[in-house]
């Protein structure tokens, strides 16, 4: 998106498409600076869903503990418009996701709901619904919006990330071994 680098991808096109955990080079939006860590998606077939979530604490709490790393300011979770939400696993993926982050920093969670159809918006509102694998994160504080990837829209989204002088609760709970490679305290 902001470099000319060539990184591994699961496939090509829209869909589920990134291979390996990585990190953006910081950019500017009005003033604001981001950086974006995009990981491979849940439900791919290279990876399980725990794997993805080890995978993921492991990389966050290496940036963590570098020398200057900023703080985690949110989470921008990307649902596909129209993918099925009745799924079991999809629940126990997001309850994994709200205990890992805490209740107190829901708030600093936004899901965007993917798509250039006009069922975005009433694709958003469902996942509000009581009945919903998101239900928790909504009620706790998360947003949930509709998402076209169109620049002013992605900018938008950006811009409510508020930052956060609080840190998502896995970040006091866990301990790197960088030696043994391994977290503890999950």
């Amino acid at each position: 998106m902001f470099s000319e680098d060539k990184f591994p991808v699961a496939s090509e096109g829209m869909g589920l498409c990134t291979a390996t955990f990585r990190i953006t080079h910081k950019f500017t939006i009005s003033g604001r600076s981001f950086r974006l860590i995009d990981s491979p998606g849940f439900y791919t077939a290279s990876l399980s869903t725990s794997d993805i979530m080890k995978k993921l604490i492991t990389c966050l709490l290496q940036f963590r503990d570098s020398k200057g790393a900023p703080n985690l300011s949110g989470i921008l979770y990307l649902h596909p418009e129209g993918s099925e939400i009745g799924d079991g696993g999809l629940k126990r993926t997001i309850e994994a996701l709200r205990h890992l982050v805490g209740d107190p920093w829901l708030r600093s969670v936004t899901i965007a709901v993917t798509g250039e159809g006009t069922t975005a918006g009433s694709d958003a509102a469902a996942l509000q619904e009581s009945t919903s694998p998101f239900y928790s994160l909504y009620y706790g504080g998360a947003k949930i919006l509709p998402l076209s990837f169109e620049l002013p829209r992605i900018q938008e989204i950006l811009l409510g990330i508020e930052p956060s002088s609080s840190q998502p609760r896995f970040f006091s709970k866990t301990s790197w071994n960088l030696r043994g490679r391994f977290v503890d305290g999950l």
